[in-house]
C-alpha cells in the first residue's frame, strides 16, 4: 500500500491491532533510548486515546499518541503524566525523533525541536515494545498509518539525528522545518 507519499506503511484500523516487538526499552534496561517514528493519523480527536508507540502497564510509561489529557491533542507520557506535546493535524504525515534519558525527554517534530529537556520520571513499563498501541493494558489502538519505527538503545548527537531526519524525510518525502 502506498500509504504516506508513495512509500509502504502499516495500516492500524484503530480498534484491535497493534505489532508487539521483543524489545524492552525499560529505563532500567535500556536508560538512553531514541524512537524514531514516521507516520500519519485518521484522526485529530484525542476523546479516545491512541498511541503511535508504548510500552505503558499503568504507570505512563514511555509512549506518544492521541491524548487529551495535555493541552495539545498529540501527547507524551512522562511517568508522571501526560504533557502536550504538539498540534496533530489528520491525515499530514509526520516525522517524529524521541530522545528519552532517565530524568529527560526531548523531542523533534518534522526537524523542529518542540520538547527541550522535558522532565521525565518513566518507571517500568512492559517487557515488549508496541507500535500502533501503548501495550496490553491499556492498548489505545493506533487509527492511521505507521511507515517506519527505528528505535536506538542510546541518544543520538545532533549529526546523528539529522541524518535519521535527513534519510526519513527524503524517503517520505517531509518537509523538515529546522
Amino acid at each position: 500500500m502506498d500509504a504516506i507519499n508513495g512509500q509502504p506503511a502499516l495500516r492500524f484500523d484503530g480498534e484491535q491491532n497493534m505489532l508487539e516487538v521483543a524489545l524492552d526499552i525499560n529505563p532500567k534496561v535500556m536508560p538512553n533510548v531514541t524512537v524514531a517514528t514516521v507516520f500519519t493519523s485518521q484522526t485529530e480527536d484525542a476523546s479516545k486515546l491512541r498511541k503511535v508507540y508504548g510500552h505503558d502497564k499503568g504507570g505512563y510509561g514511555r509512549a506518544a499518541g492521541l491524548d487529551n489529557r495535555g493541552d495539545k491533542n498529540f501527547g507524551l507520557f512522562t511517568g508522571i503524566g501526560v504533557l502536550g506535546y504538539f498540534d496533530l493535524k489528520a491525515s499530514q504525515p509526520y516525522l517524529l525523533v524521541d530522545e528519552y534519558s532517565p530524568t529527560s525527554f526531548s523531542g523533534w517534530v518534522n526537524g523542529a525541536l518542540t520538547l527541550d529537556k522535558v522532565k521525565v520520571a518513566h518507571g517500568e513499563g512492559l517487557t515488549n515494545f508496541y507500535v500502533g498501541g501503548s501495550g496490553t493494558s491499556y492498548q489505545e489502538f493506533w487509527k492511521g498509518d505507521i511507515a517506519e519505527v527505528l528505535v536506538y538503545d542510546r541518544v543520538l548527537g545532533d549529526s546523528e539525528r539529522k541524518q535519521v531526519e535527513d534519510y526519513l524525510a527524503s524517503r517520505y518525502k517531509i518537509t523538515l522545518k529546522r
